[in-house]
């Protein structure tokens, strides 16, 4: 039966990984590219939430405004 990894197992073969990537990067995927994408298409998301967000918070004052205007006349 063997043993279990341990954290320098581990350790070892995430450092071997990191070599061989970084010793043939061309070969890689563009990994910061898709990372870049990804990050700006949540990043348009939260942009677009927080607008909307607004919108209803200016829409909601207007009608409040309008609606204690109505009541005085």
């Amino acid at each position: 039966m063997p043993e279990p990894t341990t954290k320098i197992e581990w350790i070892i073969v995430l450092a071997a990984a990191a070599l061989v990537l970084g010793w043939r990067w061309s070969s890689a995927p563009d990994w910061y590219g898709i990372i870049r994408v990804a990050m700006m298409g949540l990043g348009g998301l939260v942009v677009l939430v927080l607008v909307l967000i607004v919108m209803v918070a200016v829409v909601s004052g207007l009608a409040g405004m309008i609606g204690k205007l109505k009541k005085r006349s």
